[in-house]
């Protein structure tokens, strides 16, 4: 299977995995949201209350998502 998304989206449950796949996603994170100790460089980790309104902005930045 081949993925395009700038950016991997993936339901794990009680969180929601956001994987930047880009330069230019992993630079809007960081411009975007605040830092997360459990976070890694371009795996993020995001409650679900917080991740329709980050893929929101996502797409409005111009990004592609991809559910993984």
């Amino acid at each position: 299977m081949s993925h395009q998304g700038d950016i991997f989206v993936k339901n794990e449950g009680s969180i929601v995995l956001f994987i930047l796949n880009t330069p230019d996603a992993y630079e809007w994170w960081l411009e975007n949201v605040e830092p997360n100790s459990v976070d890694g460089p371009r795996r993020k980790v995001v409650e679900h209350r917080y991740a329709a309104d980050l893929i929101t902005g996502l797409l409005k930045a111009g990004f592609t998502l991809e559910e993984i």
